[in-house]
């Protein structure tokens, strides 16, 4: 019976994951989730209304995602 290499595995794993668009995925999904909880903490610990709030979240979102992917390209 042969034993398997573990070089050859975590190097197939290595082309599979960059392959696949999964580590920008990760990292928008990283950055949305980071400005929400910002702003989550900030506009609780302030204690402003939620329309602000939910402006600044959606405007975040749209800002990230036009300046990570501008449509242009």
């Amino acid at each position: 019976m042969r034993s398997a290499d573990p070089s050859r595995l975590t190097d197939s794993l290595r082309g599979v994951t960059e392959s696949l668009p999964w580590r920008s995925l990760l990292v928008d999904l990283l950055v949305v989730a980071v400005w929400v909880l910002a702003a989550s903490v900030a506009f609780r610990a302030m204690e402003w209304p939620v329309l602000p709030y939910y402006a600044v979240v959606f405007g975040g979102v749209v800002a990230y995602s036009l300046a990570d992917r501008p449509f242009g390209r």
